[in-house]
């Protein structure tokens, strides 16, 4: 169970906690609702991830632990008691399909022969919360999108890791979705933007168009591939092949100085670095021939996410592979630390508590 602080304010209806139980890190975002409509990001609580893989949580207790440290780092920061957080989904495929009238006219056997039904959810609100909907709700709605998303076990898996340290989930939202509301403005999102997210075991995709989310999908790869690369290549442990490559880099190549043997060390970290993010970006642009119209007709370009993304050259490379114009994204329409808004690698975090506060 999780320590409360000692004088800690009980939460109101102003504060809202957004909770994101990633593969590498897990992160809890307290955002408050301030009188004049804008939010501060309060705090921001951090815990390496363990028991997350890529594929979802396998170690129920090991993940409750992380979160629980999460959590509590974030009380301590912001001075106050977290009863109830607003959790992401992970690993989300959105395919929306409208409920014409041929769809209505068929029979129950016929729709679970079109689609995975228990693999299904309905994206409640344009904002990317989700609730159930069963076959016989859908069949008599009209004009409701389907959305296939994570598998039930997933979700409950999730939402059990939370409640085992003493804290309920008031509401579901997928992370791209969520990632996406942190650093995308509603222009952007009409104009037509991709968000790439990458993380360390996957590399999450969303595209808004026209003002709503009409593709997601998640790439199973991740800044853990390049970390595996490097130890591989150098010969070192796992654990020193990612501490060297967040350290190096993030430097610029220009900035390398001339020392013979560090020189040529630190380039071949570069080139190793590059190579995996150029595949991972091809990766994605063959993931993303299902959309229709087409990356080129996303107007507001690429927006990078996710710890990768502080990576020097990234932008560049995804402007290489995609042919689309690429920026390092930053949180908008919230005020805090900036620390905090202008580290991508919290976006998920930071729209789950933006979320928090709108209506589902």
């Amino acid at each position: 169970m999780l320590s409360w602080p000692v004088g800690g304010k009980a939460p109101t209806g102003n504060i809202q906690v957004g909770l994101d139980i990633g593969s590498s890190k897990v992160c809890a975002a307290v955002g408050e609702l301030l009188a004049d409509g804008t939010i501060k990001i309060l705090g921001i609580g951090q815990a390496p991830s363990r028991g997350v893989t890529a594929h979802g949580i396998v170690d129920g207790e090991a993940a409750s632990a992380c979160v629980s440290a999460a959590l509590v780092d974030a009380e301590i920061q912001c001075d106050v008691m977290i009863r109830n957080v607003v959790l992401a989904v992970p690993g989300t495929e959105i395919f929306n399909y409208e409920t014409t009238d041929y769809y209505i006219d068929l029979d129950q056997s016929e729709w679970k022969e079109l689609f995975e039904w228990e693999k299904i959810c309905y994206a409640a609100s344009p904002d990317g919360s989700i609730q159930p909907v069963t076959l016989a709700d859908h069949k008599h709605a009209r004009h409701w999108p389907i959305v296939f998303g994570p598998d039930e076990r997933r979700i409950q898996d999730s939402i059990r890791c939370v409640e085992d340290v003493g804290v309920q989930v008031e509401r579901i939202v997928f992370a791209p979705a969520a990632s996406s509301e942190a650093v995308l403005s509603a222009n952007q999102k009409k104009l037509g933007a991709l968000v790439i997210d990458i993380g360390g075991g996957t590399t999450d995709l969303a595209i808004y168009y026209n003002g709503a989310l009409v593709l997601s999908v998640c790439v199973p790869v991740g800044g853990r591939h390049i970390a595996n690369e490097l130890a591989l290549t150098l010969g070192i442990p796992l654990a020193e092949a990612e501490r060297l490559k967040i350290m190096e880099s993030t430097r610029r190549r220009d900035a390398i100085p001339d020392e013979g043997f560090l020189r040529k060390q630190r380039e071949m970290i570069h080139a190793i670095v590059q190579y995996r993010l150029e595949e991972i970006f091809d990766r994605v642009k063959r993931r993303l021939a299902s959309f229709c119209d087409g990356i080129d007709s996303l107007c507001a370009g690429v927006h990078l996410i996710g710890g990768c993304a502080l990576d020097a050259g990234i932008c560049e490379v995804a402007e290489k592979v995609l042919g689309l114009p690429a920026q390092r994204a930053c949180a908008k329409g919230l005020s805090g630390p900036a620390r905090f808004l202008a580290n991508p690698g919290l976006a998920c975090a930071l729209g789950l508590a933006k979320l928090g506060h709108t209506e589902c």
